[in-house]
């Protein structure tokens, strides 16, 4: 599949998450020499870079220069100038914070995303999913849950809700399974 926004990511393949130690990417990264070089290029030439690197484990610290680059060269103005080529900025910044563990910056782009009223459900998608995965790689499961449930509702599918149940009711059950 490809990495999109709206659909389904390849983030949840296997090949993607990293075991400790996590490696800490600052929001806000100090470019070095080499990285000047890369300030002639376009937000959408950084973008495609960092999506490159970023399928190389080794390059996770590249990939994230680049996405901070084109975000930094986009500004706060890029959400008015080029909508999509920013939200993908943020996303993929967000799913590489979260394949190296930098739970400081996945939040902060996350935040970024997700409290823009301006975005639809579907244009939100992918900052959803990412943060669904990260609640439950934190062993967060009843709010994962409660989120991937939440998405499905503004989505406008058809959600049970939980009923209380008494202890009496729950045997009942059991036993018909039994029979």
């Amino acid at each position: 599949a490809e990495k999109s926004i709206g659909g389904v990511s390849e983030i949840t393949a296997p090949r993607h998450y990293i075991p400790t130690p996590s490696i800490s990417v600052p929001q806000e990264m100090d470019f070095s020499a080499e990285t000047a070089i890369k300030a002639n290029s376009t937000p959408k030439a950084n973008l495609l870079a960092g999506l490159e690197a970023a399928d190389h484990p080794g390059q996770y610290v590249a990939a994230a220069e680049y996405l901070a680059l084109g975000r930094k060269q986009l500004g706060p103005s890029g959400w008015e100038t080029d909508r999509q080529l920013t939200l993908q900025l943020y996303s993929e910044g967000a799913s590489l914070a979260f394949r190296t563990g930098d739970t400081n910056t996945l939040n902060i782009l996350l935040n970024e995303v997700l409290s823009r009223p301006d975005l639809t459900v579907m244009e939100k998608f992918r900052a959803y999913e990412i943060k669904i995965i990260a609640l439950r790689a934190a062993d967060q499961f009843r709010e994962s849950l409660t989120l991937g449930l939440d998405v499905l509702e503004k989505l406008g599918l058809p959600v049970l809700k939980d009923k209380p149940r008494s202890i009496a009711s729950i045997v009942v059950e059991y036993i018909k399974t039994k029979r």
